[in-house]
């Protein structure tokens, strides 16, 4: 074979993989016929979602003129740890990509408690329920801090619910009088991200007398993400070293939906 025709297999090949690898699942959003309320429950979302088996994850896009609605729910409890305690963020790219432009968290992570994965979930819900949220935005690269109700155009709102974790938003798709964020698509297709916060060690201060490192927020057991501490998430040798640390994977998710029109 000669070298200009291996060359060209060689272009094509890795241009198909390229595309394929950056590709996210396709979703077509429902026309919200009726009301939908951000209550962090799925009551409005009957027969308009869609399961994703491997992530155990259930996923539900809703538009109307004015707002789009977005529903995620999981059953895994390590992943209902991770986005109560770390923090979740909903990315969204106007231009149906998945480019981390703006960004929601919330909740924003609880930097202290004690969390596992065998803790009573409503427990959590009551004594972690989150009051705040954050808002990014590409042109100052920062976070902004709001109250939940502060940041007009945007609704966010979760619950845990029959051994499950239901989170809720809305945002406004186009300008509208007193709302401070909204979307302002350019075409008719939006990318939606679903990320939990990374997990980062932190080192004990060195005047405690503790050894070692603890995982973000971790309280009540030495070592561990999110206290769990022991286990999976390793332990000390004798000198005190960390030894079989194994952070749970952050999880990230993509779509590109389309939105709905109105029939």
């Amino acid at each position: 074979m000669k070298k200009s025709t291996m060359l060209l297999f060689s272009i094509i090949y890795f241009t198909v993989a390229f595309f394929y690898g950056c590709s996210s699942e396709k979703y077509i959003s429902k026309w919200a016929s009726s009301k939908i309320t951000v209550d962090g429950k799925d009551n409005d979302w009957t027969n308009k979602t869609k399961f994703y088996k491997d992530q155990d994850i259930l996923v539900g896009v809703q538009n109307d003129s004015k707002n789009l609605y977005v529903l995620f729910e999981t059953p895994d409890r390590m992943k209902m740890m991770q986005i109560m305690h770390r923090g979740f963020i909903v990315w969204l790219d106007n231009d149906g990509g998945s480019s981390e432009d703006f960004g929601i968290k919330f909740p924003i992570g609880k930097k202290r408690g004690n969390f596992y994965p065998g803790k009573d979930m409503k427990e959590v819900e009551q004594n972690f329920m989150p009051t705040e949220m954050e808002i990014y935005n590409k042109h100052d690269k920062s976070w902004s801090s709001f109250n939940i109700g502060q940041a007009k155009g945007i609704s966010v709102a979760v619950s845990t619910n029959d051994n499950k974790l239901i989170y809720e938003m809305s945002i406004a798709l186009h300008p509208q009088k007193g709302d401070d964020y909204f979307l302002n698509p350019k075409a008719d297709k939006i990318g939606i991200g679903f990320q939990t916060v990374k997990f980062q060690m932190k080192k004990r201060p060195s005047n405690t007398g503790e050894r070692g490192e603890i995982g973000e927020g971790g309280e009540g057991r030495e070592g561990g993400e999110e206290g769990f501490g022991g286990g999976e998430f390793g332990g000390e040798d004798a000198q005190g070293n960390r030894t079989g640390f194994k952070p749970p994977q952050n999880f990230n998710f993509w779509l590109t939906t389309t939105l709905a029109a109105n029939k």
